[in-house]
């Protein structure tokens, strides 16, 4: 198995697939997700968890092939892979997403305030290219504990 950096979201999902399937893969840590793609490609490591845009490039030019993708649901940008579930492994479901936080002390009139702009831009078409370009989804979030949860990958 390769993986880039211990305790990763990548890492934990391969850790927890390992832990699901009863399967014994060696985890090979790598310094960001470019030179594990690299190796990849290049044969020197056999498999690996990645997120879809640091992947979907070569995934659309054949040099790696998709095994399945580990959400609930299938992806828009990979609609013919299915999920780890769908491809034999049920209750398998990973999904990274990241988000605005702020201070816990932060007035409840301002984070209502940065949420509605931050929710306000996410709908902007140039925005919603953007991440569509990217291989995001943008999810947009009403404040409890953080601001909005921003992309899904």
């Amino acid at each position: 198995m390769l993986r880039r950096e211990n305790g990763s979201s990548n890492h934990l999902s391969m850790e927890m697939f390992k832990s699901m399937a009863g399967v014994d893969i060696v985890h090979i840590p790598y310094k960001g997700s470019a030179p594990a793609v690299t190796d990849l490609i290049g044969g020197q490591v056999d498999v690996m968890f990645d997120n879809v845009p640091n992947v979907l490039q070569h995934l659309m030019g054949g040099k790696l092939r998709g095994l399945a993708v580990s959400s609930k649901t299938r992806s828009p940008f990979t609609p013919d892979l299915p999920t780890v579930a769908e491809a034999g492994l049920p209750g398998f479901d990973v999904s990274v997403w990241f988000g605005v936080v702020a201070p816990s002390a932060t007035p409840k009139a301002l984070v209502s305030q940065l949420n509605a702009e931050i929710n306000r831009i996410l709908k902007l078409p140039d925005v919603v290219q953007l991440f569509h370009g990217q291989a995001s989804n943008r999810l947009a979030a009403r404040p409890k504990n953080s601001l909005s949860i921003c992309v899904h990958r």
